[in-house]
């Protein structure tokens, strides 16, 4: 903050200058267009109209099409379906019975495989038999219960009144206009309903500016209006005057008794350019004297100090500690890139002493691994095993004992935050399962599964190892047969490959708050008496080594039991290497 307040107020700001050049010719424009905008409104009245007739035209043609497909629709029905339709009427009621299912399936199909029509309606009067099947999810359709129900009664209504309706017909029906056709013959009725709402709206876009499409019939009642403009229009009422400022277009559609009228707002208009030649022109010439203006301006202040800093940058090639750019510039914004810079360099130094203590970090944490994995009761573990040997006179085992152990020992003494072929640590806790099975015999069932494809996938080493010596620890006795299984597969794990190790066993399971702990997604909290030491000692090195925290699940496993399972990408992103032995 303080070098920034030292830079030359004299300087001029590069910004400032150039905004005030735009500034001006913005002013310029401005004028330009207000001279242009006065001689465009003939023209953009008269391409306003035409694009409005050409609008209600296409737009009169998607109506036509879906009042054909519904007539298709009703027609198909009555004519494939007329036996089925004499049928519903007969005094057999095997007849009626397989006459509405003929029908109600013919009916499905139809809207199945065209959407023109909401609602199909079969009714008859002698046993008072009706079907419906709606446009859209077969339970409930794209009209509410209550609406069907409305529709229903108006379809009895419709047909105890005997009146004809060949023709298509709006009619306000629980409070909403729908347009409907009905065939009736012999005390029966086919009819097809279409909401004006999905009829209108469904066919074109609803926002169109500055025009308003409106569904009306022969008397001039508006049932549907989409659109901007139109104030005071009300939904079963008649359109209002408007004055000379409308512009009104009408279109029949089909031969229904339906119209689509346009009323275009003249007020409202967006005016496209008269005279474009000459504007063009005119804002050409305005464009190229400002832009050489622009160049000459831009040279002096950008071209030139950014090459001047461009050389002096390619000084850190022979020179990187400790450089600084001193040459002062002609803005403030050059002023401040040079000062930012010189900051980058001064932070840089400190940087690589912070990537340095984050190096020893990782070196202290692979020597608190190597730690945890040469615990004391290991080692005292073994002792006593061979004494004990040795008091029974087992002087064969003590010698497997004792080769098994010193392979054991041998591996451990690698180990750190550096990772081993799959296949290499699998052999490794074979060995330490042939150890603690002449310790404990007959006390465990040991079995391992995995592909031999997957024996070279990089794992930290004393993974599993660690798993399978906790369970010892923690499970396994002389008095119970606990089983231990170990399967390793390739699996996707949050949308990457990884390898699924799972480490499971038929024990207790683990204590309710270590899994509460793991499920929490945070750094766990070591046990002041030890415990499950080595779970959160490799919960820490998956999280140094992969970057994530995510890789380890515990679970306990149904009906008992414990389940460890690892998430390992093919590649960790911090490793420490090998250390001889």
């Amino acid at each position: 903050m303080n070098e920034r307040r030292r830079l030359p107020m004299k300087k001029g700001s590069f910004i400032r200058n150039l905004s005030i050049m735009l500034f001006a010719q913005l002013i310029l424009l401005t004028v330009l267009f207000v001279v242009l905008v006065a001689n465009m409104r003939d023209t953009a009245t008269a391409e306003m109209e035409t694009a409005a007739d050409n609008m209600l035209s296409i737009y009169s043609v998607n109506l036509e099409n879906r009042i054909e497909r519904a007539d298709n629709i009703l027609k198909n029905l009555t004519l494939s379906e007329e036996t089925s339709l004499e049928l519903i009427r007969s005094d057999s009621e095997s007849d009626r019975y397989y006459a509405k299912k003929t029908i109600y399936t013919a009916m499905h199909s139809a809207l199945v495989q065209d959407n023109a029509v909401d609602l199909l309606i079969v009714a008859e009067n002698q046993y008072n038999g009706y079907m419906e099947s709606t446009n859209g999810d077969a339970a409930y359709g794209v009209l509410s219960y209550t609406m069907r129900r409305s529709i229903e009664a108006f379809t009895w209504e419709l047909l105890n009144s005997n009146t004809r309706r060949n023709a298509w017909t709006i009619q306000k029906i629980g409070g909403e206009p729908f347009l409907y056709r009905a065939y009736m013959r012999n005390g029966r009725i086919v009819a097809a309903y279409i909401s004006a709402e999905h009829f209108f709206t469904g066919s074109m876009d609803p926002a169109i500016s500055n025009m308003s499409l409106v569904l009306t019939d022969e008397a001039g009642i508006a049932w549907q209006i989409v659109g901007n403009g139109l104030a005071g229009a009300e939904i079963g009422q008649a359109i209002p005057e408007q004055g000379h400022n409308w512009k009104v277009n009408q279109c029949r559609i089909g031969d229904s008794s339906l119209y689509m009228t346009g009323y275009l707002n003249e007020s409202g208009m967006e005016f496209t350019t008269k005279n474009s030649v000459l504007a063009l022109i005119l804002i050409a010439l305005v464009a190229v004297g400002c832009s050489l203006t622009i160049v000459y301006y831009t040279r002096h202040q950008i071209i030139l100090p950014m090459r001047d800093m461009t050389e002096k940058l390619s000084e850190m090639n022979e020179k990187t500690e400790g450089f600084q750019i001193q040459t002062n510039y002609g803005s403030r914004e050059f002023l401040l890139l040079r000062d930012t810079f010189n900051r980058m360099m001064r932070e840089n130094v400190d940087l690589k002493l912070s990537a340095y203590k984050h190096q020893m970090d990782m070196q202290d944490t692979e020597l608190r691994c190597i730690r945890l994995q040469l615990r004391p009761h290991f080692f005292l573990n073994a002792m006593t095993t061979i004494s004990s040997l040795s008091m029974q006179g087992q002087n064969d085992n003590i010698k497997k004992y004792v080769d098994v152990l010193s392979k054991n020992i041998r591996y451990m003494f690698k180990s750190g935050m550096h990772t081993v072929p799959l296949a290499e640590e699998m052999q490794n806790v074979q060995y330490y399962y042939e150890m603690q099975e002449l310790r404990y015999p007959n006390s465990a069932f040991y079995c391992s599964e995995h592909d031999n494809e997957d024996d070279n996938w990089p794992i930290p080493q004393m993974l599993i190892h660690t798993v399978v010596e906790n369970i010892y620890k923690h499970t396994v006795s002389v008095d119970s047969m606990i089983t231990i299984l170990v399967q390793a597969k390739r699996c996707e794990y949050k949308g990457l490959p990884m390898l699924c190790i799972s480490i499971e066993d038929d024990g207790e399971g683990y204590p309710r708050e270590i899994l509460a702990q793991f499920k929490a997604g945070k750094e766990p909290q070591q046990s002041k008496d030890g415990k499950h030491l080595g779970l959160w000692s490799l919960w820490t090195m998956l999280r140094l080594m992969y970057g994530r925290d995510d890789l380890m699940v515990l679970e306990n496993a149904v009906p008992h039991g414990s389940k460890t399972v690892f998430y390992l990408p093919e590649k960790a992103v911090n490793e420490i290497g090998k250390t001889p032995v």
